[in-house]
């Protein structure tokens, strides 16, 4: 099986997903090797089994729906940030499958049926993730830096 392909210059990486791949455990992987604590991603591609979620902030916790069979990602969007010092996902997807029904939400799993397409565009700016009490999700959070 061939393995994710990408190719970075500057503030911009562009990356291929094959078939079998889990979207954002290789989202991950190449964060990791790249060194990148903080993007912006779009991608769209297809998948075979996608598990995406609808928070509650009454509960403190997703709601989650499994999806299998062929589904179109027909809108990826997401960021990389860092938590304690790691690369931290945060995905939202819109997937649909032959009868046009599109679901949507965080996206916590989707392993790639095809191929994906993301576009990531690098920052210097580095927000950290911090958890927030009343929410229960980990918020954006700027340390303390020079501001203009």
């Amino acid at each position: 099986r061939n393995k994710m392909e990408y190719q970075r210059k500057h503030q911009q990486l562009i990356l291929r997903l094959n078939r079998g791949e889990e979207l954002l455990s290789a989202v991950r992987a190449v964060c990791k090797e790249e060194k990148i604590l903080s993007a912006s991603v779009v991608g769209l591609g297809a998948a075979d089994y996608v598990k995406l979620g609808v928070y509650s902030v009454a509960r403190k916790e997703y709601i989650v729906r499994e999806l299998s069979g062929e589904r179109e990602i027909a809108a990826l969007t997401g960021n990389v940030t860092a938590k304690d010092g790691a690369p931290y996902l945060h995905f939202h997807i819109a997937v649909c499958g032959e009868d046009g029904v599109v679901y949507g939400g965080h996206l916590n799993e989707a392993v790639i049926s095809a191929t994906a397409e993301l576009y990531f565009t690098l920052y210097e700016i580095l927000p950290e993730r911090v958890q927030e009490e009343e929410t229960g999700l980990n918020l954006l959070s700027f340390p303390k830096q020079r501001r203009f």
